[in-house]
């Protein structure tokens, strides 16, 4: 067999290699890449409720109410087209609010609303320090509609 074969044969052997090795590392971590599913592709999927869903849209609208442990977050999540209400309890992350992009990990019940056990938030790159004298507790609220019940 000439060199030129030979270096062909190693060349394409260690592609064949690594095409395998890539496939094996892709279908082990299948499970742990995070996906989320649009309001339009949830209800078009007829969703399990027993299934682990993660949700991901616009926040569009947020009503709360205060609780023993933090707050009782009512939310609409969007995509532009559907629209799916969305329930959690709990302290949400500072930057839940209006307008701002969400990926809810929860489960889908049986009254069509979403039941979100964990919230999280899309924000940009850019880090902004907080100021001094800066009351953040009344920014974190300050676009949500306060309900007492």
């Amino acid at each position: 067999m000439k060199a030129k074969h030979r270096r062909s044969l190693n060349v394409a052997l260690w592609i064949g290699v690594f095409t395998v090795g890539v496939g094996l590392v892709l279908y082990a971590l299948k499970d742990s890449i995070v996906y989320y599913v649009t309001p339009t592709e949830l209800l078009t999927k007829q969703p399990s409720q027993k299934k682990l869903w993660r949700l991901g849209g616009l926040v569009k609208t947020i009503i709360l109410n205060p609780v023993a442990d933090g707050y009782n977050y009512r939310f609409e999540v969007t995509d532009g087209t559907h629209t799916i209400c969305a329930h959690y309890t709990g302290i949400a992350p500072t930057l839940f609010r209006i307008q701002q992009g969400v990926v809810a990990e929860g489960y889908w019940q049986a009254d069509r609303t979403f039941k979100a056990i964990k919230l999280l938030i899309k924000h940009d790159e850019t880090y902004r320090p907080p100021r001094s004298g800066d009351n953040t507790q009344h920014a974190e609220h300050s676009q949500h509609r306060i309900v007492q019940s």
